[in-house]
């Protein structure tokens, strides 16, 4: 099953979270744990399935009720990779591996599960999964020599597994699958067990949370995959095992798992600890006196001081003391969560995930953060803030008051002046014999400490020691005395005495990893120029397999001024010297990577994690002191290289967030390097300007700005920068300018900006984006003319492009930027005309959620034009691509359903208008999407149908819950908080609570005029609710004032003969006949009439509404009852 063939529950609840929880990698891992979950669930209905054993990370097995099994294998492919070709399927898809563990046991079926499909036409591989599925001994037959000489092994033996073998294919992926299972997997099983009042959803995350642990494993990490696939370890007896029973998953297992209550407080609620990114070391002594410290510090139940800060010098292990403090009383607190501190942006990114888990707002903003800090205070968890310096926006988010505690690892000083702080001196003489002996039991003890003497008790430094003499087998003496010798040298070059004893053994390793192992060394060169954080390996195969342009996904916004940029970057990259390109080729086959790897761990050079690989900062920096010059180049190539596989994709697309969101860290402390280094490189600029966009569309508008700021100095600075480049960052600029609302600051920009284009003579290409920036901030300021002559002048150079690749993507762009700010303008029917020109132009070949967008931009256009029923088409029609994009569960549905429901609201239909709403609130809800301004729009768009079904006091608690959440995420002055108010008004006036209603309709005022100006076309509704307010309040001159401005600009905006001209015609003739003044009473509402009668016809019901007005004014009855509350 597709998930075309998904029914509409499921098309609602399919997960396409914005930003993925943890890491990509971490993302990938929980696919994996999602399909063997469903083998769990299936265990409730399904006798013959008697356990799912997990293994490490990515693979399971299946136990049957016959005492067979079967080995599975779970593989997921990232949509830019497009289907597998038959050739891809052997190593990264993961068949080789599968038959290494599959000959140990050849009596057991294997499975390959995959998201992707498999290619079709000339390549094989469909017809390959198709034969393996379908047990076609014949069909398999042409491929049993090529598994021969894939697998390398004999035919007899392919043929064997490839019978052995199953490929289940075009699985959902890992943003469908969790919706999809929870609707076609979970409910059926819980009604098959008979457990119908457990939720499915919670159901559904609780297993997962199960296979989780079971996988990691957190008693014993290295258990051996191959184990698991040797028939005496499957037997009955062996099945027993510790090992084995820990990863093992039973139905009783399942029962109790689904049936727990929510775990809400619960310590060891596995959703609420991210520990499992930085595990403990074995290696660990000498410093129970400071986990004892700590432990005092933070366990007391007293809310003040609830952060304590561990100091040192780099290679002390402050790391290690936060984890080992926090897996030794993980079960203490409600939640665990470590996050890389390294800055700020970094850690935003990290609280972001702790978020999404506990249901908060993503702290980009200052009242966000407020909101999680107030979390803090009632729960009591464990923030471990790694490598965190003493700057402000730090120091900010510690509180003063906590029931949560903070651990801080930092080589900052100025801590001690902030919070409590326990120094971290190096390990006694005693503690430093100790690890020693832990890692060279036969050495005496008397050469132990001779040795650490030399080393001067740093953890860093004697466990890289400990693991070249255990490695190398050089005697103790020999090996002392060559540190000393080494030690001496590089304090003659102004070495830090702390770190000379560290820097003397890195120097004797390097010296061995250059002359035996020289591929390990250059892995670890590349590792010293990233951040001191996990670094996915798996970008080795990504950057072989691609051959990078720089930016291979073209935001919508900003088309040719991309391209622009990726030639230049494209030109650069093919510059980089050959000799990295073959080191990177030689590191994409994973043996050798994996050999790389250990070779270095041997050394106690770098760590794994389940995220990656990462190697100490100490350690980081002598390295690159080390790194001969002759190989720099080739090492910031590598790393040049590595980083561009993310900094290519479209930072603007939410379904790349996650590799933006692990890899930041890294990208920060490459960009850093290059400052520091001032070098002259136009990856410089282009990653900080996919940087800069990204951290904008995740919200974290002052970092967005930070880096375009960073793009735009370099390409100042730098003569020979490209003036394609140059723009590129100056537009980068605008837009982050724009974001935060300093309008005319990007304006002032992009006038320069421009002016610098012309007299440079730039072409089209890198002009358009420029235009089209000016004219969006016009459209935010209201200036809808000038937006459009803007959007005129795109259009020209988009038609001078001629041919030119995506000259016809961005004449469309403008077109329907065009088309849209004519409908802003209130030139509504030539908008309707231009959408349904541009849905006509649309091709199969393009994108189809751009032809959603043109479909929802109709709607609203037929919306504005009053034409409900064209309105409510086009949304569904909208909506129908939505659900064959994506399953129906994207942001883009759920502002469909919403505009359908907007369009049934004027329809009258306000039951299904209701039902609309609703739809589009499941679906945030399905995306963990609860609580955002989207979702929070929905709520209050539903509260405004029980208006309409005269439910005011329902509607008046959803108002004010709505307003409430959307204050603390957004704060008291945005513009969303200010559209509540005025709904929030109407309401309290059908409630009778007409001095309730002027004060809030007030405050609607004056945020909107804070956010747009006095005579934007946002304040209409205000200016007329307000009104409105007052006149029933008998405030009639007051509310003339406010009701006169509504006018005026409405009438400025859209001209004397738009529809909302009339409105306001209307409600300015009820407040004009209160005060006594009936001629221009009449005259105002009799133009009202006419407006109407031409723009909507003479039956429409507002029509007859202002006749029936002009009609009780003409025989001398007061209409104030009539429709004084009514709001655009």
């Amino acid at each position: 099953m597709t998930t075309n063939d998904v029914p509409e529950l499921t098309q609602l609840l399919i997960n396409t979270p914005v930003e993925d929880s943890g890491t990509d990698t971490a993302s990938r891992y929980n696919f994996q744990y999602q399909c063997a979950a469903r083998h769990c669930i299936a265990m409730l209905e399904d006798a013959t399935l008697r356990s799912v054993i997990c293994e490490w990370h990515a693979d399971f097995v299946l136990e049957y009720s016959n005492d067979t099994y079967e080995l599975t294998s779970v593989k997921h492919r990232e949509l830019e990779l497009g289907p597998w070709p038959f050739s891809d399927l052997w190593d990264r898809g993961g068949l080789v591996k599968l038959y290494e563990r599959w000959k140990e046991s050849p009596e057991m079926r294997c499975r390959l599960v995959t998201n992707a499909a498999m290619k079709a036409g000339r390549d094989s591989a469909l017809t390959f999964a198709q034969a393996c599925n379908a047990d076609d001994v014949q069909g398999l037959a042409p491929f049993v020599e090529p598994a021969s000489r894939r697998l390398g092994c004999s035919s007899d033996e392919a043929r064997a597994f490839l019978e052995a073998l199953s490929a289940e294919f075009s699985v959902p992926d890992r943003v469908s699958i969790r919706a999809y299972h929870i609707v076609n997997t979970v409910e059926p099983a819980l009604r098959a067990a008979g457990l119908t009042d457990v939720d499915a959803v919670s159901a559904w995350d609780s297993i997962v949370n199960l296979v989780a642990l079971k996988s990691r494993d957190f008693d014993h990490r290295r258990f051996s995959s191959i184990r698991l696939a040797r028939p005496d370890a499957l037997t009955p007896s062996s099945i027993r095992e510790a090992t084995i029973e820990r990863r093992r998953v039973t139905r009783q297992d399942v029962v109790d798992a689904i049936s727990k209550p929510p775990a809400g407080n619960n310590a060891t609620d596995p959703q609420t600890s991210n520990l499992w990114t930085r595990e403990p070391s074995p290696e660990f002594t000498g410093r129970d006196d400071v986990i004892r410290q700590i432990g005092e510090t933070v366990s007391t139940e007293d809310s003040g001081n609830p952060c304590q800060a561990v100091v040192g010098i780099s290679g002390i292990g402050k790391s290690e003391v936060l984890a080992q403090y926090a897996w030794q009383n993980v079960g203490h607190y409600e939640f665990v969560w470590w996050v890389r501190a390294d800055s700020w942006a970094s850690t935003v990114a990290d609280l972001s995930d702790f978020a999404e888990e506990k249901g908060l707002a993503k702290p980009t903003s200052a009242s966000a953060l407020d909101e999680m800090k107030k979390f803090f205070h009632k729960h009591r968890g464990l923030i471990l803030l790694d490598g965190a310096p003493a700057e402000e926006d730090f120091i900010r988010f510690i509180p003063r008051k906590s029931a949560t505690r903070f651990l801080i690892s930092s080589v900052d000083q100025r801590w001690t002046t902030h919070v409590p702080t326990l120094r971290l001196e190096p390990l006694s003489p005693q503690a430093a014999n100790k690890l020693l002996k832990s890692m060279l039991p036969s050495v005496p003890d008397s050469e132990l400490t001779r040795l650490n003497e030399a080393l001067g008790g740093l953890p860093l430094a004697l466990k890289q020691a400990a693991s070249y003499m255990s490695v190398s087998g050089i005697a103790t003496h020999t090996y002392t005395e060559l540190l000393r010798s080494r030690a001496k040298d590089l304090l003659s070059r102004a070495a830090p005495p702390e770190h000379a004893g560290l820097a003397a053994a890195l120097a004797i390793t390097l010296d061995r990893l250059e002359n035996d192992q020289p591929l390990s060394l250059f892995l670890l060169q590349v590792l010293s120029y990233v951040a001191p954080q996990d670094f996915p390996t798996e970008l080795f195969g990504l950057s072989a397999d691609r051959e990078s342009d720089g930016f291979s996904d073209v935001p919508e916004s900003t088309p040719t001024g991309r391209r622009s940029l990726r030639a230049v970057v494209a030109e650069e990259l093919e510059q980089l010297s050959e000799e990295s390109a073959r080191v990177i080729q030689e590191l994409d086959d994973e043996l050798t990577l994996h050999d790389c790897i250990v070779s270095l761990q041997k050394f106690s050079l770098v760590e794994t994690q389940p995220g990656g690989i990462h190697c100490h900062s100490l350690t980081q920096a002598l390295v690159r002191q080390f790194l001969p010059e002759v190989n720099r180049r080739t090492v910031i190539d590598m790393a040049t290289k590595l980083l561009n596989v993310v900094a290519s994709l479209n930072p603007v697309d939410s379904q790349y967030w996650p590799h933006y969101r692990q890899m930041l860290p890294h990208f920060e402390a490459f960009i850093a390097w290059l400052e520091e280094q001032n070098a002259r490189s136009p990856i410089r600029l282009a990653f900080c300007c996919s940087i800069s966009m990204h951290l904008a569309q995740v919200g974290m508008q002052e970092s967005s700005l930070t880096y375009a700021e960073k793009a735009v100095a370099f390409a100042e600075a730098e003569s020979s920068c490209e003036l394609d480049a140059r723009l590129f960052a100056h537009a980068t600029l605008a837009e982050a300018l724009t974001q935060m609302d300093r309008w005319t600051e990007a304006l002032d920009f992009i006038d320069s900006s421009i002016r610098l284009a012309e007299q440079e003579e730039a072409d089209a290409t890198s002009t358009i984006p420029l235009y089209a920036k000016r004219a969006a901030v016009f459209g935010l300021q209201g200036k809808f003319q000038a937006a459009i002559h803007e959007l005129d002048r795109v259009k020209q150079l988009a038609r001078a492009m001629g041919d030119e690749d995506g000259a016809q993507h961005v004449r469309r762009a403008v077109a329907a930027n065009i088309a849209n700010m004519r409908r802003e303008y209130g030139d509504t029917h030539g908008a309707v005309v231009d959408f349904t020109e541009l849905i006509t132009q649309h091709s199969a070949e393009d994108p189809r959620n751009e032809l959603a967008t043109l479909y929802c931009n109709l709607s609203l256009a037929h919306f504005d034009s009053g034409d409900f029923s064209a309105a409510l088409d086009a949304s569904l029609k909208a909506v129908e691509i939505d659900n064959e994009i994506s399953g129906g569960v994207h942001v883009a549905a759920a502002r469909d359903w919403n505009n359908a429901g907007l369009a049934l609201m004027e329809l009258e239909d306000h039951a299904a208008a209701a039902k609309a709403f609703d739809k589009a609130l499941q679906i945030h809800k399905a995306l963990r999407d609860v609580d955002s301004t989207r979702s929070l729009t929905a709520e209050a768009n539903l509260a405004r149908t029980w208006t309409a079904r005269g439910e005011f006091s329902t509607a008046r608690k959803k108002l004010e819950e709505v307003l409430a959440k959307q204050e603390k995420v957004l704060g008291e002055s945005h513009r969303d908080v200010a559209t509540t108010l005025t709904n929030l008004a109407v309401v309290l006036s059908h409630l009778g609570l007409n001095g309730d209603a002027a004060r809030v309709a007030l405050r609607a005022v004056k945020i909107d005029i804070a956010v747009y100006g006095e005579k934007h076309p946002e304040l209409i509704p205000d200016y007329n609710n307000l009104g409105s307010a007052l006149m029933h309040l008998g405030q009639y001159r007051a509310a003339l004032k406010w009701l006169k401005r509504a006018y005026e600009i409405a009438r400025e905006h859209f001209g004397p003969s738009h529809d909302r001209v009339g409105l306001c015609l209307e409600k300015l003739a009820l407040c004009q006949y209160c005060t006594g003044d009936r001629v221009d009473a009449i005259k105002n509402i009799g133009r009202c009439v006419e407006i109407r009668e031409s723009r909507l016809g003479v039956d429409h019901w507002q029509t007859r509404l202002g006749r029936s007005i002009q009609a009780q004014m003409v025989s001398g009855r007061n209409p104030i009852e009539v429709s004084v509350t009514q709001s655009l």
